[in-house]
């Protein structure tokens, strides 16, 4: 009875679905697909923060622009744990 109850909870059916996503590993770097908003101002090749998926990472833009809070950005890539990210042009804050 007991092998069949314990069973029964760690039935490989009864396990949590893969959480999927859009990627392509090359290399180090993961090619990611998504939209966020930058939480701490990122300046060219430096690091900031964004809110993207639902927490918070460490992100740098590769361009030379400089992202401000509240601005909506764009997810490339994902290189260890930070983002890379570019500023999406039709959603650029007004001066």
């Amino acid at each position: 009875m007991f092998s069949y109850i314990m069973g029964f909870f760690y039935s490989p059916a009864l396990s949590h679905p893969q959480v999927s996503y859009r990627a392509r590993w090359d290399d180090e770097i993961v090619w990611l697909e998504g939209e966020g908003v930058v939480d701490r101002e990122i300046y060219y090749y430096q690091k900031g923060r964004v809110s993207y998926g639902g927490s918070y990472w460490d992100a740098k833009c590769e361009d030379d622009l400089r992202l401000l809070p509240g601005q909506f950005i764009k997810v490339v890539a994902r290189k260890n744990t930070t983002l890379i990210v570019e500023p999406i042009a039709s959603k650029l804050p007004s001066a």
